[in-house]
């Protein structure tokens, strides 16, 4: 592409994160979004941007969680937290803690997961990060229902979704976490109607 040729490897490499997680994660097209996560990496180890390198290894990890390869996952996931706090830039492990967390529920280890969801928390509250309160929501209310707690899964699906419709932006995976809660609780009526 034309733009490759113009741009700043460091903003490439983002580029490339970011395309990563929108085939991913909303288009679905996973075989593409490993491609863009993948070169995100190849750039950001070239220019030895640390930062860049954490980052992109938590995209990656996030995305092999997806696509259930979560051995690979766990290195990459791992190996973006120890250099974002290596290079002092916790304020971008939120990625990270969110694909470990992740990979413990499809581990079936929500107990684990719960324990990165309160690393989230912390840093939400430290650094007063209200980009992130949906996503946590919604991923705490994934935590709650794997803990079998269907009632607080449900609370919590739902306040990520009015959040969501509040900001205007998509509230897939909340509604989903509520649709599982109400089957959960045997309200399968319910459940149709959210999504």
């Amino acid at each position: 592409a034309v733009w490759r040729l113009v741009l700043e490897p460091r903003l490439e490499s983002n580029i490339h994160n970011i395309l990563a997680v929108i085939l991913g994660t909303y288009l679905g097209d996973f075989p593409r979004s490993l491609r863009e996560a993948e070169t995100a990496l190849e750039i950001s180890k070239r220019i030895e941007e640390m930062v860049l390198v954490g980052i992109s290894h938590s995209a990656l990890g996030t995305l092999l969680v997806r696509i259930g390869k979560f051995k690979e996952a766990r290195e990459h996931l791992e190996k973006s937290l120890e250099l974002l706090t290596s290079t002092n830039s916790q304020i971008r492990l939120y990625p990270a803690y969110e694909g470990l967390a992740l990979l413990e529920l499809e581990c079936g280890n929500p107990e684990t997961a719960y324990h990165y969801c309160g690393e989230i928390e912390r840093l939400n509250t430290r650094y007063h990060q209200r980009l992130y309160e949906i996503s946590l929501l919604s991923l705490n209310a994934e935590v709650f229902l794997a803990l079998g707690k269907p009632e607080v899964a449900l609370e919590l699906a739902r306040e990520a979704t009015c959040l969501a419709f509040k900001r205007e932006i998509h509230a897939y995976r909340s509604q989903y976490a509520a649709y599982r809660a109400l089957l959960a609780l045997g309200q399968d009526y319910e459940a149709a109607s959210v999504l």
